[in-house]
């Protein structure tokens, strides 16, 4: 009686502490999409800036939930008229308005893609992780070309002064830093390798014996990868 007692409480407390990793490892998961969200944001802080001199094009640009004013303006903004009206106008070359155009209908769309996912969840579908990262995945993209545009504009004007510019590509307002444009991309990827990283804990943890008794009772699941980040640094690496 004593040995069947004794062997019942050690796989109580077994499974209680295997529970207990499991809801971190999965904590650990919703803490790096924050990040990943936070990181998202700054990321856009630049190009916010830059559009607050663009007539048309100054509302506000942030992945974040809008209210129906803010969604209107992001709407309105990404019509084509309004686009063609704000190139005309525009102290930013035609093409990166038209690109910065197309990045503030993503950011709207990716607000709607975290919406279900904001803190404080304490329970997300997978399927709703998957959406969001392929949000992220597509506003990423977009931004990734913005820079690189103005990083070549910055080089030919470069090129082309007789003396050192400031970090003001597009010859109105306050001077941008060079620094605040690119700051934000060490963070993103510092936040994709945590949310990997987070995942890989979790889902190794569900998958084990008991892990994957212990998940299916508690309602926890795997997550997606970001495998569009983690296939990007594979190939950086393989260049080499």
């Amino acid at each position: 009686m004593d040995t069947l007692f004794l062997g019942l409480a050690l796989v109580f407390i077994v499974s209680y502490l295997w529970y207990v990793s499991l809801v971190k490892k999965y904590r650990a998961v919703l803490d790096a999409l924050s990040s990943m969200e936070v990181s998202l944001n700054k990321r856009l802080e630049p190009l916010t800036a830059l559009l607050a001199q663009t007539p048309g094009m100054a509302a506000p640009l942030a992945a974040e939930p809008l209210s129906a004013k803010g969604a209107e303006a992001c709407s309105e903004a990404a019509d084509p008229a309004k686009t063609a009206a704000a190139i005309q106008n525009s102290p930013l070359e035609p093409q990166l308005v038209e690109l910065a155009a197309r990045i503030r209908a993503l950011a709207s769309q990716h607000a709607q893609a975290w919406l279900p996912l904001m803190p404080p969840k304490s329970s997300i579908a997978p399927a709703e992780v998957s959406a969001y990262l392929e949000s992220v995945e597509q506003v990423n993209q977009h931004l990734a070309a913005w820079f690189a545009s103005i990083s070549r504009l910055e080089m030919s004007r470069l090129e082309m002064a007789t003396e050192p510019p400031s970090w003001q590509p597009f010859g109105q307002g306050a001077p941008l830093e060079h620094s605040d444009v690119y700051e934000a991309e060490t963070p993103m990827a510092a936040s994709a390798r945590y949310y990997n990283a987070a995942v890989l804990e979790l889902n190794t943890a569900v998958e084990i014996f008991p892990g994957s008794i212990i998940a299916a009772i508690a309602g926890i699941k795997r997550m997606p990868e970001y495998a569009a980040f983690k296939a990007g640094v594979a190939a950086e690496h393989a260049t080499r």
